[in-house]
C-alpha cells in the first residue's frame, strides 16, 4: 500500500488511544504516505490535529467541523480532498461507542471517496446501538 487513510474523530485524549495502532501502521508500510482525517471544534479544546501535526507521521491532516456536515457544499469539499489523496485504503479508528450503523455510514462516505478498502469494525465487534462486545475479562484497545 502506498497511500493510508487513517480516520479517527474526537479530541486529543481519544486521538492519543490510537497512537499505537497507527505506529503500527507506520512499521508494516514504511513507505506509505499517510493522511488523517479528523474532526475539529470551534471550543478552543485540544484536538487532535493540533498534537500530531507536531509528529510529521501524516501527510496531509484533514479536518472537518462536525457541523460542516449538514452542507452539501462542505460535504463536496471534503470529499474532493480525500479524493486528492487517492489513498489505497481507510483504517476506521472509531471508539467504542460508535454503532453498526454510524459505521456503516462511514463506509459509506469513504466509498463516495473513492476509497474501496475499509478497514474498520465488523458486526461480531460493534453492537447496532455501539458499543464493542467484550466479556469481562477482556477489556477494549485500539
Amino acid at each position: 500500500m502506498k497511500r493510508i487513510l487513517i480516520y479517527r474523530a474526537g479530541r486529543i485524549g481519544d486521538s492519543i488511544v490510537a497512537i499505537p495502532a497507527i505506529q503500527a501502521l507506520r512499521r508494516t508500510y514504511p513507505q506509505a504516505s499517510l493522511a488523517l482525517v479528523t474532526v475539529r471544534g470551534d471550543d478552543g479544546g485540544l484536538w487532535a490535529d493540533d498534537v500530531f501535526r507536531e509528529f510529521g507521521w501524516f501527510d496531509p491532516i484533514v479536518t472537518y467541523r462536525p457541523d460542516a456536515l449538514r452542507h452539501p457544499r462542505s460535504v463536496l469539499a471534503l470529499l474532493s480532498d480525500l479524493r486528492r489523496f487517492d489513498a489505497d485504503a481507510v483504517v476506521h479508528l472509531g471508539s467504542e461507542q460508535n454503532s453498526w450503523l454510524r459505521l456503516q455510514g462511514d463506509r459509506a462516505f469513504f466509498a463516495l471517496a473513492a476509497t474501496t478498502r475499509f478497514v474498520g469494525g465488523s458486526r461480531a465487534t460493534v453492537t447496532w446501538y455501539g458499543r464493542l462486545h467484550t466479556t469481562d475479562d477482556e477489556r477494549p484497545y485500539e
